[in-house]
């Protein structure tokens, strides 16, 4: 997530059918790599504590500071709000009213809202201080000649462990048979702590032949080594006699870790530990375990080997919908410990990808592929719930009999600009000092520009997700969880602020003027890009909101690698939303292992405020016809209306916008996986986390590095970006992704 390297630039691509196609370029006003005014549309504004956005003569608060004309005031959640510039504005007049409104007292902050493009493509234990010992025992001993030393003999130490983690040792002695100097007034007991004798009784009584000692020094399965001397007392002086030596290894009970895993396993449950290896977990004895599995009733139901040496089981003949209790016992001879689990049994089944007849099209998907996301691989355990809902922040959606309506729940148009929301829902006139097309109908009526046809992607993207395991066309990669549409991008894309707008009300953060969301996303990809250096406050608020709350967020890396016709350099830190802090950002790769031509990499040189450096945190098979021809694309579900809605249709398309959903579709299935092994849990922002890390940790490598030529575009498919190492940590691998995350 962007916990670190990433940075996106994301992507609506378009079909390239030929390979003498070229990648479709944005299709909305260039925002400069350079910050500036150039293009904004009006300000993202952050307003102080108990301040109305809108002052009472009607304005929006802060107009007269501001020194323009400013409308259209509209909530974007989380404290933030956006007004448009009544009327076109310089740079110079732009950057003038910014730093005006900056000095109004009731402002927070200000930055320039912006359109977005469609960038369419083709340890030990601490020993304690010394004990305080009496004054005389200190005292530097002068040993004469004729003085003999007491020599103890029959030094032993034995474990004497008493209860539960208390180490316990028992130490004993005779009193010296040898001839000896004086008379025996105690003796010294010690024991060897990193690297020195440490005193536990300075002096004991004359009579004492046995010490017993639970001091935090031992430590269970370590041996633990003292000694012993006679102190006697000659002429007024004491005298240490000879030390003899003992060792001993004490025990206790097996300590509690946590080593218990428990998943739904198709038509079985799976049940396996982790042996302990340590010493001291194991209390410094054997250990044994003992797993039991029992209904509601009470009742024990087999939990069967496959052999002996395994630390696992399996239990078969199940009942749907039936909550088991998994108990693992781990004992030794000082007592037991248990992990208790709970799972309630749903068949997760397994996917019948073979039975789509365009599955044959999804390389991407199949583990056969040695360059795919092995998201098959992954369908053997699990397939998606329905109580997980990934939102697709984009263009909407179109109708399409491969994603099943019931799988489709309620979503939203955040689009605020009518002429950009392409569908009639606001009509200005004399009467109408605002107007705002947001609504409730999250269809795609089109994003089409001139003779620029409309691109339907929201519909691609959402069906690389989701589409339906029905034996029609394509599958998905999650394909039963549920799909939240929410719309933010139209003709010529979309604002920043729509876009903020978009993402926290698929969170269900309050957006003022729309109906709440009453199905928080669990995760949220944005195929979305942009030219921007940085990343607004508006954004990485929301972004740090939805990882405090449970939910992923995966954005593209961008299309501008190579990309010299319109000026674009292709970084991945130069493209928003993947620039900002936390997403899981995604470049794109082929399928022959390497990168794809367009995609965006890292660039370390650039640093974000915390020091860490934006970039691409892994690849997915977002596709490339350098690597293999049309079909080395993606493809998936969409459209063939030019600019309304037409027909339904499946298509190959290319772009970081195909490798965002890819990586999408396997965070949900790792959710789904955690929600089935555990039905309680609780997604938040460790787990946010540790999703993060089951998907860049076990990334496949990339091809060997090897120049490939690519006529199409004239260069050869990787043309920098330190060879591969810019493109994250590998391809993604939605199998061991989820054996991670199920650790």
């Amino acid at each position: 997530m962007r916990f670190k390297f990433a940075a996106a630039a994301t992507a609506l691509a378009v079909a390239l059918g030929l390979l003498t196609a070229q990648p479709a370029q944005a299709q909305l006003v260039q925002t400069p790599n350079a910050e500036s005014s150039l293009n904004a549309t009006g300000f993202i504004v952050k307003y102080k504590s108990g301040v109305s956005p809108i002052a009472p003569n009607g304005e929006p608060t802060g107009e007269n500071f501001a020194g323009v004309d400013l409308e259209n005031s509209r909530d974007l959640g989380g404290h933030f709000k956006a007004v448009d510039f009544a009327q076109d504005l310089s740079d110079a007049e732009a950057n003038q009213a910014e730093a005006r409104l900056e000095a109004d007292p009731r402002v927070e902050s200000v930055e320039f809202d912006r359109f977005v493009e469609t960038a369419n493509v083709p340890s030990e234990p601490i020993a304690s201080t010394i004990l305080n010992k009496s004054n005389f025992i200190e005292n530097n001993l002068i040993i004469k000649d004729a003085i003999r030393r007491a020599s103890v003999s029959s030094v032993t130490a034995s474990d004497a462990w008493l209860s539960d983690y208390t180490e316990r040792v028992k130490v004993a002695w005779a009193k010296p048979t040898v001839r000896y100097s004086g008379t025996i007034i105690g003796y010294r007991v010690q024991m060897y702590v990193s690297g020195t004798w440490k005193t536990l009784k300075s002096q004991t009584t004359a009579s004492t032949r046995s010490y017993t000692t639970s001091t935090s020094y031992l430590k269970a399965g370590t041996a633990a080594r003292f000694r012993v001397a006679a102190l006697t007392k000659v002429s007024g002086k004491v005298y240490s006699g000879y030390y003899g030596y003992a060792e001993v290894v004490p025990t206790t009970k097996p300590q509690l870790q946590q080593v218990l895993s428990v998943q739904n396993d198709l038509n079985s449950v799976s049940v396996s530990w982790t042996p302990y290896t340590s010493a001291f977990d194991k209390g410094g004895l054997d250990v044994s375990y003992l797993v039991t599995v029992t209904k509601p009733d009470s009742s024990q139901v087999p939990c069967v080997a496959a052999s002996p040496e395994l630390s696992s089981c399996s239990v078969t003949d199940l009942v749907v919908g039936t909550t088991y209790k998994v108990v693992l016992s781990i004992s030794n001879a000082r007592g037991s410990v248990t992990l208790t689990k709970n799972i309630l049994y749903t068949s997760s089944n397994a996917a019948t990808a073979s039975a789509n007849p365009d599955y044959t099209k999804q390389w991407f998907l199949n583990a056969s592929q040695t360059y795919s996301a092995k998201v098959s691989t992954a369908w053997a355990r699990e397939t998606g719930l329905e109580s997980i809902v990934v939102a697709v922040v984009d263009t909407g959606y179109t109708v399409h009999p491969d994603i099943d309506s019931s799988r489709i729940l309620p979503g939203y148009d955040l689009i605020s600009s009518p002429s950009s929301a392409n569908d009639n829902s606001c009509t200005p006139s004399i009467f109408t000092l605002t107007c705002d097309s947001r609504d409730s109908n999250a269809l795609d009526s089109g994003d089409y520009v001139g003779n620029s046809p409309s691109s339907w992607h929201g519909t691609h993207v959402m069906g690389i997700i989701g589409a339906s395991d029905n034996q029609l066309g394509v599958m998905g990669i999650a394909p039963h969880v549920k799909l939240l549409p929410v719309r933010v991008l139209g003709a010529e894309g979309g604002s920043v602020s729509d876009i903020v707008a978009g993402i926290n009300w698929a969170l269900g953060r309050t957006v003022d003027g729309t109906t709440r969301n009453q199905n928080p996303a669990n995760v949220i990809n944005l195929s979305i890009g942009g030219d921007s250096n940085n990343c607004d406050s508006a954004t990485e608020e929301a972004l740090g909101y939805a990882k405090s709350h449970g939910v992923t967020v995966v954005t593209a890396a961008g299309n501008d690698n190579g990309d010299s016709t319109l000026g674009h350099l292709p970084y991945a830190s130069l493209s928003y939303p993947g620039n900002c802090y936390p997403t899981i950002n995604v470049g794109a790769s082929g399928p022959n292992g390497r990168p794809a031509f367009y995609s965006n990499f890292s660039n370390a040189g650039t640093v974000q405020s915390g020091g860490q450096p934006f970039g691409v945190d892994v690849s997915a098979p977002g596709g490339d016809y350098c690597q293999g021809g049309s079909s080395a694309q993606i493809y998936s579900t969409l459209n063939d209306g030019a600019t309304s809605p037409g027909n339904p249709i499946y298509r190959y398309e290319i772009g970081t916008s195909m490798a965002s959903p890819v990586v999408a579709g396997i965070v949900a299935l790792l959710y789904s996986a955690k929600k089935r092994q555990n039905p309680s849990f609780v997604f938040d922002d460790t787990f946010v986390t540790s999703v993060y890390r089951a998907i860049i940790d076990t990334a496949s490598p990339f091809a060997s590095i090897t120049p490939l030529n690519c006529p199409s575009t004239g260069k050869s498919s990787i043309t920098n970006g330190a060879d591969y190492g810019g493109y994250g940590s590998g391809i993604v691998n939605a199998g061991a992704a989820l054996t991670a995350i199920l650790q």
